[in-house]
């Protein structure tokens, strides 16, 4: 006989595969239901796999749906044969026009989650890990991505946050987020210099919403002068590059142009 799975490997699986039957985001009491798991131990699980980024956690309906992490874990066959679709060819034509590096970003929570990277030329460039995540407030990704959401959902973010940081100079100013996200929503784009990291500025547009789980956000990043000298230029190409996204089928891409 063979041995018994090591239980909490298991329950991954049992939890990626009830994603899989159900199709769709699930609450808490939904899958430790449906698994006939204890709730607190269900939770445990849930959270972990949401740190890792394997799930993507919905704070406002209190769903979790897995993220472009888990299809990743067996993504590259499919990418090996087929186009990787109409978000990633936008990616690369924003990329092309401004030379800068472009990411694809989601919330995960309390984080923004950076799914897929196009990486610049420059030596200086801006760069992080596919799938890691930084808090929400601390980028200019996680901004537009607030922008969208009711003032008094943001503050109740940011005492989340504030909440897990002890110390007074590490707390999130909640009204210069507040006008921040404000600002974007405004002007339909983030602007950040200096954020997350030191002589790094970020510009970031929405998605609009079609048929993903998720929001997500197109955002460009690097040398905050290089950014700030061509951020006009940028804005333009960003909101051009969805604009034309949007108005295109998945039929009006070539694929062979990817082989």
């Amino acid at each position: 006989m063979l041995r018994p799975p090591i239980k909490s490997a298991e329950r991954v699986l049992d939890v990626l595969g009830l994603f899989s039957q159900f199709r769709g985001p699930l609450r808490l009491h939904e899958i430790s239901t449906a698994l006939g798991y204890p709730q607190s131990s269900t939770t445990v699980l849930l959270k972990s796999l949401m740190i890792l980024g394997y799930l993507n956690y919905n704070r406002a309906a209190r769903t979790y749906f897995p993220s472009p992490k888990v299809s990743a874990l067996g993504d590259w066959i499919s990418h090996a044969i087929f186009d990787e679709g109409r978000l990633i060819e936008m990616m690369r034509k924003i990329q092309t026009a401004t030379g800068e590096t472009v990411g694809l970003i989601t919330q995960n929570d309390l984080y923004v989650q950076y799914l897929r990277l196009i990486d610049s030329s420059h030596v200086l460039r801006f760069h992080a890990p596919e799938s890691s995540m930084r808090l929400i407030t601390e980028s200019g990704p996680g901004i537009a991505l607030l922008s969208r959401l009711h003032p008094r959902v943001i503050e109740n973010m940011c005492r989340h946050i504030n909440a897990q940081r002890p110390n007074p100079a590490d707390k999130v100013d909640i009204t210069l987020v507040l006008k921040l996200a404000k600002q974007a929503g405004q002007q339909g784009y983030a602007f950040l210099c200096g954020v997350p990291e030191r002589n790094f500025a970020t510009i970031a547009v929405l998605v609009p919403p079609e048929a993903h789980p998720t929001p997500l956000v197109v955002a460009v990043g690097g040398a905050d002068q290089r950014i700030t000298k061509n951020k006009r230029r940028i804005i333009d190409t960003l909101l051009g590059a969805i604009k034309e996204h949007q108005a295109k089928k998945p039929e009006d891409f070539d694929h062979r142009s990817h082989a």
